[in-house]
């Protein structure tokens, strides 16, 4: 099961996931978690949750002190370092690559990334 930042959006009212915050997917994985005990709980890091690999980290303890078993991060090649940092400290991490709702700015909107042989060099 995920706990995803789509939330913002499906359960919130938001416009868009950017608003939703790590507090947020916490307290919706603590609920799922209850209603749910024995499944694998994958649930997402929202935007400027990561920014830092040390920022990460803390915000995945927090996630997965709630309930998840694994976090969920957007994004390439420039999260290597974090991933890296993360999985070093036991924190199995899910990457997600594609439609990336978290980059809707910098994209001009929904858009699907990655496709094709030009697209892959962005993924890492």
């Amino acid at each position: 099961m995920l706990v995803g930042d789509s939330l913002g959006m499906t359960v919130q009212g938001h416009d868009s996931t950017l608003p939703v915050t790590v507090e947020d997917i916490a307290y919706h994985t603590r609920a799922v978690r209850r209603g749910a005990p024995n499944c694998l709980l994958l649930s997402d890091l929202p935007f400027m949750a990561y920014a830092t690999p040390e920022q990460a980290f803390e915000n995945a303890a927090m996630v997965m002190r709630a309930g998840a078993n694994m976090v969920k991060i957007e994004g390439g090649a420039w999260l290597v370092d974090t991933v890296k940092m993360l999985t070093e400290r036991a924190v199995p991490v899910c990457g997600h690559l594609g439609l990336t709702p978290q980059s809707v700015n910098i994209f001009g909107g929904y858009k699907i990334q990655g496709r094709g042989d030009a697209g892959a060099g962005t993924a890492g």
